[in-house]
């Protein structure tokens, strides 16, 4: 391109710039206000459902303590509660009583993990003692913990936010923020109805803190549960858990309609929800400052849009110059890209002129001529090879895609109560496995095992109608044979001796012969059987090249065991005339013991 063309491009270029950063920064105003309240909008949600799940969990231990702790108030455990905390003797010793607590309260702390630990307490004299499931044991315990002046049994009385921090006997430490309810028990012997004792439960404040993680929140943003009269239950900043119930000091402006509320001179701007019948409260609190921020952040997401879309545009700007001043060039490019793609047919028009791109196609037309000449003599044939071997490895993953496959349906058939299909899945992966496995011999024993696989897979699939037994010598279970010469026979019997009337039978025998030393595993049934005349016609088929589809199967394994083992190994099908049925047999030579093997 000469230069006069590459000024009046650069010239264009310089133009459409200009005029990209005009629209980019006249709409600036514009995407920074929406950005500002689009923020705003996801943050406020944001602390509103953190909000709501804070709610929803205080909601349900509130809800959830009664329950918990009721059997503390059956008459039973009442009684091993005045045991232990009096020390006196009424039948039950002291160490009986206090294994029963300890009993009722592990139980209760193990289903609901977020407990930091439980006091029971004497009123008559404030004897108390403390359980956590870090100790498993009631221990003295001196610390005051919320209202000690309870009346009524059942009443939940709340013990706010505070950092507990308990010595127990054992000299161990234990150190918390806690917040919890606090109800009395009526003993049996008291019928005036006083509370005689004692129970304060203490939950751990990570609870909320967990929930909170949960979310992208501002840093400086508040939470707090409260009571309407500003009991504080939780505080995410932890300003307010001390070793006293503590009082937020602007309820007033917490419960007025404004949407801000000013505390140690910062302003921040507030959501206040209600639960319980109005008896609490949970709140949020994000600062002016930080929501003002947001503008900042906004117009700086601006620039970085506005700077990226000029790139973008600059980029197609400039594509579109090359484009316009190099088309040779991309000719060029395209043939190197059908060249990649194989296209190996493709070549480069060459125009009249005679200058370097003309001399560059041609040169690239003689090198494709040349690599075609080349790919027909060798390339094709290396390429089948590599084929091949990807072929190979695609098998060879596969397997495990399908295992996956089969196990996540046997899950959801087992979790669906449909055992028999579970089973089945199970059993088809375990024969699946096996008939791949790349090993070509394999003991007795796991010949066997795969054997039963599939008998039990058929005996589900039939719908357990019929019957089979095993019976095995020992001393032959070690034996090498040939993978898969067991489970064709067992299908033949399928195939062409099974019934499916119910009394059907397959015995499958095996025993080294003292006669002939060698090895027969049998097998028997008693299914529609076959006459000796066609026992005879099939046993002679096994010695000829026969590509029928009859009986592929037990010819399949005739002639492995014959590569195996030598001539004298075969099978031989026999007539069980005059009773049903008919019988298998496998008659090898001895393989190699397993220990020859390894």
């Amino acid at each position: 391109m000469n230069k006069r063309f590459r000024n009046y491009y650069t010239r264009l270029a310089a133009l459409v710039l200009i005029a990209v950063f005009l629209m980019v920064f006249t709409g600036a105003a514009v995407m920074i206000g929406f950005l500002y309240s689009s923020q705003m909008r996801e943050k406020t949600q944001q602390c509103e459902e953190a909000m709501q799940e804070l709610r929803d969990t205080y909601k349900e231990i509130y809800e959830e303590y009664f329950t918990a702790f009721l059997p503390l108030n059956y008459s039973y455990y009442q009684e091993d509660l005045s045991v232990f905390l009096e020390m006196r003797d009424t039948g039950y010793n002291k160490y009986v009583s206090e294994s029963a607590l300890i009993r009722v309260l592990s139980e209760v702390c193990q289903k609901q993990s977020q407990i930091e630990g439980v006091v029971l307490r004497r009123t008559m004299d404030n004897a108390k003692y403390w359980y956590s499931e870090k100790t498993a044991k009631l221990s003295p315990f001196s610390q005051t913990i919320g209202n000690e002046t309870i009346s009524q049994k059942y009443t939940r009385v709340l013990v706010g936010a505070r950092l507990l921090n308990v010595t127990l006997s054992n000299g161990e430490k234990q150190s918390a923020k806690v917040f919890g309810f606090q109800s009395g028990v009526v003993t049996p012997k008291e019928e005036d109805g006083d509370v005689g004792y004692q129970i304060t439960v203490l939950y751990d404040t990570k609870v909320f803190d967990k929930i909170l993680k949960n979310y992208d929140l501002d840093p400086d943003a508040r939470f707090l549960i409260t009571s309407f009269q500003g009991k504080v239950i939780y505080d995410n900043k932890g300003e307010y858990a001390n070793n006293q119930d503590t009082l937020f000091p602007q309820m007033d402006q917490i419960t007025s309609e404004s949407n801000t509320i000013t505390m140690d001179q910062i302003d921040y701007n507030k959501r206040v929800g209600y639960l319980l019948n109005g008896d609490y409260m949970v709140f949020y609190l994000i600062p002016q400052s930080a929501l003002n921020k947001l503008h900042l952040d906004g117009a700086v997401t601006t620039v970085i849009l506005g700077s990226g879309l000029i790139l973008a545009l600059t980029t197609m700007i400039m594509l579109l110059l090359n484009r316009l001043s190099a088309r040779k060039f991309f000719e060029i490019e395209e043939g190197m890209h059908q060249i990649e793609n194989n296209c190996l047919e493709y070549r480069i028009p060459v125009g009249k002129s005679e200058d370097e791109f003309s001399r560059i196609a041609v040169c690239f037309n003689r090198m494709c001529d040349n690599l075609e000449e080349m790919i027909d003599k060798n390339y094709v044939y290396q390429m089948l090879q590599q084929n091949a071997k990807y072929q190979a490895l695609q098998t060879s993953v596969n397997p495990h895609f399908l295992y996956n496959a089969l196990e996540a349906i046997r899950e959801k058939l087992a979790a669906s109560d449909h055992y028999d299909e579970a089973e089945m899945i199970l059993l088809l992966s375990r024969i699946f496995e096996y008939q791949i496995r790349g090993e070509s011999q394999v003991t007795m024993q796991k010949e066997l095992e795969s054997l039963q696989n599939y008998m039990d897979f058929s005996s589900i699939r039939y719908q357990y109608v019929f019957d089979y037994s095993v019976e095995m010598d020992d001393e032959i279970m070690g034996y090498i044979v040939p993978k898969l010469i067991f489970q064709p026979v067992a299908e033949n019997f399928f195939a062409h001796g099974f019934r499916g009337d119910g009394s059907d039978c397959l015995v499958i025998r095996g025993w080294l012969d003292k006669e002939d030393d060698m090895v027969h595993i049998s097998f028997c049934d008693n299914g529609k059987g076959i006459t000796s005349e066609k026992a005879e016609i099939l046993n002679a088929s096994m010695e000829q090249k026969d590509n029928s589809n009859s009986h592929i199967g037990l010819r399949n394994v005739h002639e492995r065991l014959r590569i195996a083992f030598g001539g004298a190994s075969r099978v031989e099908v026999l007539s069980n005339e005059p009773k049903p049925g008919a019988t298998i047999t496998l008659i090898f030579e001895k393989g190699l013991p397993q220990s020859h093997w390894l």
